[in-house]
């Protein structure tokens, strides 16, 4: 059915309300989206915090092999890929606290897109000592 036929079964009323959400699809009732948020956060939980919990050791593994690859860019590196393993266990630590869950995804989210353009930008400035200039 495309949009222009399934607007005339459409009642003005569900047309007005739907019209003013603007993050994303949201449910029309109201009770409805709180049952389905609070679900979300407790079914996607356990998932965040153990992405937590198994991204710290990683990050923790690459302060020796740094050292061992690129030791001139460890006094940089280090500090920024410590305070990263800091902010993980506070957030593992949000997963737990009932006050924190509701900024969980959204942290979560967040983390992953720092992460992942912090590991870009460090991979293109390390310079191991093993590769020559050509």
């Amino acid at each position: 059915m495309d949009a222009t036929l399934a607007g005339k079964f459409v009642s003005p009323d569900l047309k007005a309300r739907l019209r003013a959400r603007w993050f994303g699809l949201r449910f029309v009732e109201p009770e409805t989206e709180k049952r389905y948020r609070e679900w979300r956060i407790e079914t996607a939980m356990p998932f965040a915090r153990i992405g937590y919990i198994g991204s710290a050791p990683s990050w923790s593994l690459l302060l020796p092999a740094m050292y061992m690859i690129a030791p001139e860019s460890f006094p940089t590196a280090a500090p920024v890929i410590v305070a990263w393993i800091v902010l993980l266990l506070v957030l593992t630590l949000l997963t737990y606290w009932e006050g924190g869950k509701r900024t969980v995804m959204p942290l979560a989210a967040l983390a992953n897109c720092v992460a992942g353009c912090s590991t870009k930008i460090r991979a293109r400035r390390l310079k191991p000592r093993y590769v020559r200039d050509s």
